[in-house]
């Protein structure tokens, strides 16, 4: 069984009674993301917390491509924009069209 990596103090009850639920939203879809920025996280530099393809530290691509099959396609943009207004995770809001994607911490 696959653990997954979230952030221990993630209280889905409290942050759905502060900002009501988005089309499509889900505990394990926001586990799923949370997950994959730690994941992604093991490929930032140790000494400088940035990952090759990001300016910033700490945030690392998520391509969107894998996020649509996993959110949905026409869910995954309002999750991870309800993500961001919960204030779970943070966007660089940078990305190269088919080289980089968005940052995500």
């Amino acid at each position: 069984m696959k653990r997954l990596l979230i952030p221990e103090n993630l209280n889905m009850e409290e942050l759905i009674e502060k900002h009501p639920r988005c089309a499509g939203l889900n505990n394990d879809k926001v586990y799923y993301v949370c997950n994959a920025i730690y994941s992604e996280s093991a490929k930032l530099d140790p000494a400088t917390l940035q990952h090759s393809f990001k300016k910033d530290k700490y945030f690392v691509p998520l391509r969107s491509k894998i996020l649509e099959q996993f959110l949905g396609t026409i869910y995954y943009r309002n999750i991870l924009i309800w993500m961001c207004n919960a204030g779970i995770i943070e966007t660089d809001n940078s990305w190269d069209s088919g080289i980089v994607s968005r940052g995500y911490a």
